[in-house]
């Protein structure tokens, strides 16, 4: 790095604050991979949980999209059925760390996750969901409420490599 004497460097405040931490550089360095994308790059994450979170969000916006009445009727009345449970705890899966392997695993004896939010938590997650996707529900009225193949297929490459 070359200063001018008396000018700081825009990054010179931040090294500044983590040398009085116990931070290590390689944590530092991923989480501010996972957070800001290098300049130009617009690579989107494909890991499992980055798959399974992109599905929900399409059958959240499909199960309300084709529900009657008003929007927040319609949300109401999904978070509340017995088909929103389902759907809630299988696209929230959980990992767990295996106590002689010490690897990160699917866990299969995992508890009820539906019953660990209050009914209004879950209204305001889908509400939220719901809002902020209004290209999904674009193409869910082109489409009169069906989702792409062309999607569902990306969703399934995505999935299997």
């Amino acid at each position: 790095m070359v200063h001018v004497q008396g000018a700081m460097s825009k990054w010179d405040r931040l090294v500044k604050y983590l040398n009085t931490t116990n931070a290590k550089p390689e944590s530092v360095e991923a989480l501010i991979k996972n957070t800001w994308r290098p300049k130009g790059k617009t690579k989107a994450k494909t890991g499992d949980f980055a798959i399974i979170k992109k599905a929900w969000i399409y059958t959240v916006c499909h199960a309300i999209y084709n529900r009657k009445g008003k929007i927040d009727n319609r949300i109401n009345d999904w978070v509340s059925s017995k088909g929103y449970i389902i759907n809630y705890n299988i696209f929230h899966p959980v990992k767990k760390r295996d106590s002689k392997t010490k690897k990160l695993a699917w866990a299969e004896d995992r508890q009820d996750l539906y019953n660990k939010k209050t009914l209004f938590q879950h209204y305001n997650a889908v509400k939220t969901i719901w809002n902020r996707h209004k290209n999904i529900r674009k193409m869910l009225e082109k489409n009169k409420g069906k989702l792409d193949q062309h999607l569902l297929i990306s969703l399934m490459a995505e999935a299997n490599k």
